[in-house]
C-alpha cells in the first residue's frame, strides 16, 4: 500500500507561488504521484492558491491515475504565477524600495493613505477574485464534487446517499483533501477552511435549489471563492475578505498571521507523512544590522514560530502514540466509545461537564454536535496515527532573499524560482530512499 502524503505549501506572495509551483513540477517529473499517495493539500495565501489547483486536478477521478491527473498541474500553475508577471517590480532592491516608500507615505501623506485604502485596495481585491476564478476555477471544483458524489448516486441526486459516500471516503482516506488557513478578525481564530466545508455548502445549496444543480454549484463556488480569498487577504494590498454565511461566516485577514501553512489540520486526512514547502528560511548567515534586515528577519522568525508550534504538536502526538498514551486499536476504541457514551448520559455530573468543556474548547464546530452523543463521541475518538513531518527546504542561495524579493514579478525571476523549486524537490526525493 502506498504511503499517504500531505503537501503543505507555505505562502509568501509571488516568490512562494513560484517555488510551490516548481515543487509540484518536480513531483510530477519524478513520477512521485505513482510512488506515493499524494492527495492531501494545505496552504496559506499563495500556498492556498497552489493547493487549490492541485486539489482540483486530484478530484478528476474519472481521468486516469493520480499521476495522469496531476500531469497538467505544473503547466496550470506556471500560467497562474506568470499571469501577473508584468515586471513592474523588476528586482529585489526595487521591491524593498516600494515597501519603504509605501510605509513612509502611508504614515505621512493622508491623500496617499486615502487613495490606497479606498481605491487601490478595492481594485486589487477585484483583480484577486478574477485571478482566482481563472486558475483555481471554483465552479469547476464544485461541479467535480457534484459529479463524484451527487450525480453518481442511485437514484441520481440522492443527497443522503451522497453524504454517506462522502463520509465513507473521508473515513477511508480515499478522497482528495484540501485545507487552507485564514485568520478571523473578530475572535482571533485561526480557521481551517476545508473541502468538507465546500461539500457541506454544496449540499446546502442543492437543498435550497431543488432541481437546479447549476445554480447550486454557483452558490457553493462562491463560498469556495471567498474561502480561498480569505486565506490571502493581505490587508494593505487587497483588503480583508468577508464570508457572509455558512460555518465560517466572518471577516478574515491573511492566514499567515496564524498558520503558514496549516500542518496539524492535515492529521485528520489519515496521512503517513507531511511534506512542507519552505519559503521562510530557518537560518540566516549573519546577524542583521540594519532596520530593513531586522524587519525581514522578524517576519521570518514569526513565520517559523507558527510552523514550529504545529510541528511540536505533531511530534508530541507521535510520542503519545508510540508510548501507548493515545489509542489507535479498533477494538480498544470500541470499548472507549461505550465508556464515553455512558459518561455523557448524566449531563449534570462533573465528569460529563468536564468532558463537554474540553470538547467545546477543542472543536470549532462543537455546537453542531453538542446535543448528539454519538456525534460527540465520534468527533472525540478519532483514529490517531504516527505522522512524520519533512521539509522541502530552500536552497542556500535563496535563503538570503529579503522581503522585497517576494514582490518581484518579472517572468524571468518567477521562472527561475520555479526551477529552484523543481530542482530542490528532485533532490529532496532522493533523500527518501
Amino acid at each position: 500500500m502506498l504511503q499517504r502524503i500531505g503537501l503543505a505549501f507555505q505562502g509568501g506572495s509571488f516568490l512562494a507561488g513560484a517555488i510551490d509551483a516548481g515543487v509540484v513540477s518536480g513531483l510530477v517529473e519524478a513520477r512521485a504521484f505513482e510512488k506515493y499517495d499524494i492527495s492531501a493539500y494545505s496552504g496559506t495565501s499563495a500556498g492556498a492558491l497552489v493547493a487549490a489547483v492541485c486539489w482540483r486536478h486530484a478530484l478528476q477521478h474519472a481521468h486516469g491515475t493520480m499521476q495522469e491527473r496531476m500531469a497538467t498541474a505544473p503547466e496550470a500553475l506556471r500560467k497562474q504565477w506568470l499571469h501577473n508577471a508584468n515586471g513592474m517590480i523588476f528586482n529585489q532592491a526595487v521591491g524593498d524600495g516600494v515597501k519603504a516608500v509605501d510605509h513612509l507615505w502611508s504614515s505621512t501623506n493622508p491623500a496617499y493613505f486615502w487613495w490606497k485604502d479606498k481605491v487601490a485596495v478595492e481594485w486589487l481585491h477585484g483583480r484577486f477574485q478574477d485571478w482566482l476564478n481563472a486558475y483555481v476555477e471554483p465552479e469547476t471544483c464544485m461541479d467535480l464534487l457534484y459529479q463524484r458524489y451527487v450525480a453518481s448516486t442511485q437514484p441520481p441526486g440522492d443527497l443522503a446517499a451522497a453524504q454517506l459516500a462522502f463520509d465513507r471516503d473521508t473515513k477511508d482516506g480515499t478522497r482528495p483533501r484540501l485545507l487552507v488557513g485564514a485568520t478571523r478578525v473578530k475572535d482571533s481564530e485561526d480557521v481551517n477552511i476545508t473541502d468538507e466545508d465546500f461539500f457541506a455548502e454544496l449540499v446546502k445549496a442543492l437543498k435550497g435549489h431543488p432541481g437546479d444543480h447549476a445554480t447550486a454549484i454557483r452558490v457553493a463556488a462562491d463560498y469556495m471563492r471567498h474561502g480561498i480569498m480569505a486565506s490571502g487577504s493581505i490587508d494593505f494590498i487587497n483588503g480583508m475578505t468577508t464570508i457572509k454565511e455558512g460555518r465560517h461566516a466572518g471577516t478574515y485577514l491573511d492566514g499567515a498571521w496564524s498558520e503558514n501553512p496549516p500542518l496539524k489540520g492535515l492529521l485528520s486526512a489519515r496521512l503517513d507523512q507531511i511534506w512542507m514547502v519552505e519559503v521562510f528560511p530557518r537560518r540566516c548567515a549573519e546577524i542583521p544590522d540594519t532596520f530593513a534586515e531586522r524587519e525581514d528577519r522578524r517576519e521570518e522568525l514569526w513565520q517559523n514560530a507558527v510552523v514550529e508550534q504545529q510541528r511540536t504538536f505533531i511530534n508530541k502526538v507521535n510520542l503519545w502514540i508510540e508510548s501507548g498514551r493515545l489509542v489507535s486499536d479498533a477494538t480498544l476504541l470500541a470499548g472507549l466509545k461505550t465508556s464515553l457514551l455512558a459518561k455523557l448520559k448524566d449531563r449534570t455530573s462533573p465528569e460529563c461537564q468536564r468532558l463537554l468543556a474540553a470538547f467545546r474548547n477543542s472543536e470549532d464546530d462543537w455546537e453542531d454536535k453538542i446535543n448528539e452523543d454519538e456525534k460527540i463521541v465520534d468527533a472525540i475518538l478519532k483514529p490517531y496515527r504516527y505522522v512524520e513531518t519533512r521539509c522541502i527546504q530552500l536552497p542556500p542561495e535563496m535563503q538570503s532573499l529579503t522581503a522585497g524579493a517576494r514582490l518581484v514579478n518579472t517572468p524571468s525571476f518567477l521562472l527561475d524560482k520555479m526551477e529552484f523549486g523543481r530542482a530542490n524537490t528532485l533532490q529532496f526525493l532522493t533523500t527518501l530512499h
